[in-house]
């Protein structure tokens, strides 16, 4: 058995025993990792496990690329790269993963953040005010879910307005390009009339100092008891770089 801090920080629900105690007559030490398990049957082998957090998952995703675009940056921003491209798409690859990966990192949280049995206030258009179920709350935007949806259930100030939020909506407006990417945003240089267009592919190297990871944790955490921290988010290796 393990203590609570040796146990993957990317299990969802993982709590400890908080004193001694005995399971027959088998003793259990306070600190004792303790976590619901899920089981599955693959190649005629059945495996338990504690159910990851899909949060969890995608923040390491997302920082992971990260980390491996780091370094490819120096090497693929230079004069000449004399038909060696290589490197240079590995480095887009990276880049637009952990752009991806964070952004879903946040819906993720959202979505399960939500409660279930608290209705959301909503104003419509008409200035008409409604309120909306669980149900009815999943079809919002994240923008909706996380500047007012969440703030209104755990009754705290939104993060709309701040320098983080400001950062929020950068990543997602470069998410939205890259998922949804058009021949515009893929728009080639012309000497006769833009030489330096602005398109997907110099988005990307102009957000590589952009640790969206570390932004999306930042969001999070806007939502968060910081004495009473999820596991997954207590122990995270989301680190800056």
């Amino acid at each position: 058995m393990k203590i609570v801090e040796n146990i993957d920080w990317r299990a969802k629900i993982v709590t400890q025993v908080t004193e001694d105690c005995f399971v027959g007559d088998k003793k259990i030490a306070a600190g004792t990792a303790c976590y619901l398990t899920t089981s599955t049957i693959q190649d005629s082998i059945e495996l338990s496990f504690p159910p990851p957090c899909p949060t969890a998952l995608f923040l390491s995703l997302a920082f992971n690329n990260y980390k491996a675009s780091k370094p490819l940056y120096t090497k693929v921003v230079k004069p000449y790269l004399n038909d060696e491209f290589s490197e240079l798409f590995t480095y887009f690859e990276y880049t637009i993963a952990s752009i991806i990966f964070s952004f879903n990192a946040l819906e993720s949280y959202a979505n399960d953040k939500i409660i279930e049995d608290k209705y959301y206030e909503k104003k419509f258009k008409s200035g008409i005010y409604g309120a909306l179920s669980s149900d009815r709350i999943e079809w919002l935007s994240l923008d909706e879910k996380i500047g007012h949806v969440l703030p209104q259930q755990l009754d705290i100030k939104t993060p709309k307005g701040t320098v983080l939020w400001e950062k929020y909506i950068r990543l997602r407006k470069l998410r939205n390009k890259i998922v949804h990417v058009t021949p515009k945003d893929q728009k080639r240089s012309n000497v006769h009339t833009d030489m330096y267009p602005e398109n997907i592919w110099s988005d990307l190297l102009q957000s590589h100092d952009e640790n969206y990871p570390e932004i999306s944790k930042k969001l999070i955490l806007q939502f968060e008891d910081k004495t009473k921290l999820p596991h997954w988010l207590k122990y995270n290796k989301i680190k800056k770089i």
